[in-house]
């Protein structure tokens, strides 16, 4: 009885992490601070031609408050240049707080967190149109 109890746990445990998530989280870069940014690849959308949605996550290193930023993004491939449309902050505690904004296309600066996703975003595009 004790064993089937310990596994009905460890496969709740399993089951919960797996739909509890719901992204397919890929790892792009960290920053010389430690953070960590990630891309959900199931989120990647093609609104038009040039215009794509991403979701990103950010995991901060050195935060005492906050676990994660997750931001819904507009990337324009053509102009390489893009937008945060809302952002979801994850506490530690457990809270979350979401803020709607629209920052307006913003050109991604070259050797930059920004131009990185715009360039792996738009050839994951390209790739997909082959």
């Amino acid at each position: 009885m004790n064993k089937i109890l310990s596994l009905l746990v460890v496969l709740a445990m399993v089951f919960s992490a797996a739909f509890s998530e719901g992204a397919d989280w890929l790892f792009f870069i960290q920053n010389s601070k430690g953070d960590k940014y990630y891309l959900d690849m199931e989120s990647i959308t093609h609104v038009s031609a040039d215009l794509v949605r991403v979701v990103r996550k950010v995991e901060l290193k050195d935060s005492t408050a906050i676990s994660s930023v997750v931001s819904d993004m507009e990337v324009d491939c053509k102009e390489a240049k893009l937008r945060t449309l809302r952002e979801t902050t994850h506490y530690k505690g457990g809270k979350t707080s979401i803020r709607v904004t629209d920052s307006g296309l913003t050109p991604a600066a070259s050797d930059d967190i920004a131009d990185m996703l715009t360039e792996l975003v738009c050839s994951l595009r390209r790739h997909d149109k082959d």
